[in-house]
């Protein structure tokens, strides 16, 4: 008869530790005027920034949040050749418990989140404040099902195993997001614009996609992103600390908005 050492099941091998979780934040710090709209000598443009925050982890259910951050405030008086500061409430929007993985996690099966945000300038003219926060609420709330019917609903499997299909494998499964995101979520706002009664004019629209891997992988993500993010929809890559810049160009004015990736 085995002895009871030799009947207690041997303890399960742990799972690989990733950095603790933190807090990241996506920060339009800065807008800097190339061409204003407004021709009045005496006054510039008035231009907000609104955000609405993403994050995903695909293929893994119940893991999909959208929302508007709000704190829309006018900046006023802003002409060609001027940079102004965003205040902190309009442009820095977090992500709290966000958990960056490397290669042992994801061969052991941990799937990374994807954070973001899809960021509108717009030229104040200006419509209601309650009308404007409505806009974005609304929009924020119908792409939520449809980004997680699709991210969700991703079969990970072998893709992320860290192997040598892991930048292809990235960088479809960010096409698929980025397809769901720019014909829903970008698309809608500028559709609720024209609905309004008085519409301020959206200037443009950016997407910032970031995939919560450790400093060695966001190389990988960050060329895969490379392949199939068009500029023009926006900017991505791994999740780490980093400055960028993007062109908002749009409804007669040219601005260059701006970024920092910090936690």
């Amino acid at each position: 008869m085995a002895d009871k050492a030799t009947q207690t099941a041997a303890p399960a091998a742990p799972q690989p530790a990733a950095a603790p979780p933190a807090t990241w934040f996506i920060h339009t710090t800065s807008l800097r005027c190339i061409d204003q709209q407004e021709t009045n000598a005496t006054h510039g443009d008035e231009v907000y920034v609104a955000s609405i925050k993403f994050r995903t982890r695909p293929g893994v259910v119940g893991t999909t949040s959208t929302a508007f951050t709000g704190g829309l405030s006018d900046i006023s008086d802003v002409n060609t050749g001027e940079t102004k500061f965003l205040p902190i409430a309009m442009g820095r929007v977090p992500f709290t418990n966000v958990t960056r993985l490397g290669f042992a996690e994801l061969q052991a099966g941990q799937v990374p989140e994807v954070i973001g945000t899809a960021t509108v300038l717009v030229e104040s003219d200006r419509s209601a404040d309650k009308a404007v926060n409505k806009l974005f609420t609304e929009a924020a709330a119908e792409v939520k099902p449809i980004l997680a019917e699709v991210s969700e609903s991703l079969s990970i499997g072998d893709v992320l195993d860290g192997g040598p299909e892991l930048g292809a494998a990235i960088a479809d499964l960010l096409t698929q997001i980025n397809d769901v995101l720019k014909p829903t979520l970008l698309e809608k706002i500028g559709a609720f614009f024209g609905g309004l009664g008085d519409p301020d004019d959206q200037i443009a629209r950016k997407l910032n996609i970031f995939m919560a891997v450790d400093d060695v992988l966001a190389p990988f993500v960050d060329a895969a992103i490379a392949d199939v993010l068009d500029p023009d929809d926006g900017v991505g890559g791994g999740l780490r600390t980093r400055n960028y810049t993007q062109r908002f160009d749009g409804s007669g004015a040219k601005y260059e908005l701006s970024f920092n990736i910090t936690k």
